[in-house]
């Protein structure tokens, strides 16, 4: 099973022309060659307003020390506030610590990692988890801080919950997203047999799942809860002979297409300002979303994230 899945893991590359932006005001265009990389990946970290051009293939591979570096560039991209107080060094270390469960994607036969994905399990990992579990308490109220609280349970209670991570360069190809989710959850699958020991294994048999992404919003928080109450209040409005569309709506738009499809599956939804956000235009500003969604959604979801780009979203 171990040797299937790093064969597995490996068969999805990319010689094809294709093309990113490592920030809003950076791009890189990766195409096939022979030839040595004509400028590499440090570069367009240390050079972010060039526009760089590299030839090489893209390859996903299993996560090693020798990553360390470009996950934690990646990490730090989306912000170190982001993971809600989460020692995001430590988490760089134990993502690539972790080689069975977890892809990185690199270009050319060098390490240059231009994504990656991991999914950590609450249960070996629940000091690291501690400040973003304490962070959710404190913005979970009434129903939420129940489900809260069922689905991430404190230190010493019994979890079945697995962080789901991912970073990646803005414009990362994307037809190649449906192949680092069919990686990872394939990963977690064969983990539960592969793992070298029993308790391993069983920290696997996740029962939900915990995302972590960024979306522009004018609402404080786009929960279950809120979006009950949003739709019983147009109930109320129709029963009065008002008109619905008067009601401003909640607005949240996020900067990957697959967030759409794991908010619309989602058991639990809560949010968190970041530091030094104001409003653009329209009233939206930049929050962090935690969306939990259980393991039973994820065959819908994976099929749903290759739908969408069969049909080119």
């Amino acid at each position: 099973m171990l040797e299937m899945r790093q064969a597995s893991a490996r068969a999805y590359s990319s010689s094809r022309v294709v093309s990113f932006l490592t920030s809003q005001s950076a791009s890189c265009i990766f195409s096939p060659s022979s030839s040595p990389l004509t400028i590499s990946t440090h570069d367009v970290f240390l050079y972010p307003n060039s526009v760089v051009e590299i030839d090489a293939d893209v390859g996903f591979y299993d996560p090693g020390e020798e990553d360390v570096e470009f996950v934690e560039k990646l990490i730090a991209l989306a912000g170190t506030a982001s993971y809600g107080g989460i020692d995001t060094s430590q988490l760089t270390k134990e993502i690539c610590k972790q080689t069975r469960v977890g892809t990185v994607v690199r270009i050319g036969e060098e390490v240059e990692d231009i994504a990656f994905i991991s999914a950590l399990s609450s249960s070996t990992h629940h000091a690291l988890l501690r400040p973003l579990r304490k962070l959710l308490v404190r913005s979970a109220v009434n129903e939420e801080a129940q489900k809260l609280k069922a689905i991430f349970p404190k230190e010493g209670e019994s979890s079945k919950m697995g962080l789901l991570v991912t970073e990646r360069v803005v414009n990362f190809p994307p037809e190649l997203v449906p192949k680092l989710h069919e990686a990872i959850f394939d990963e977690i699958s064969w983990a539960q047999e592969d793992e070298p020991t029993k308790e391993l294994q069983e920290s696997f048999k996740f029962e939900s799942y915990l995302y972590l992404t960024s979306g522009m919003t004018n609402s404080t928080g786009l929960s279950t809860k809120l979006k009950a109450r949003k739709k019983s209040k147009r109930k109320r409005r129709k029963k009065k002979g008002q008109n619905p569309v008067d009601e401003a709506p909640a607005k949240l738009e996020f900067f990957r297409y697959e967030d759409d499809i794991i908010y619309n599956n989602s058991s639990l939804v809560l949010s968190f300002s970041l530091p030094g956000q104001a409003p653009v235009k329209g009233g939206l500003v930049l929050r962090r979303f935690a969306i939990f969604f259980p393991a039973t959604a994820v065959a819908k979801i994976r099929e749903e994230i290759t739908k969408g780009i069969g049909n080119g979203s």
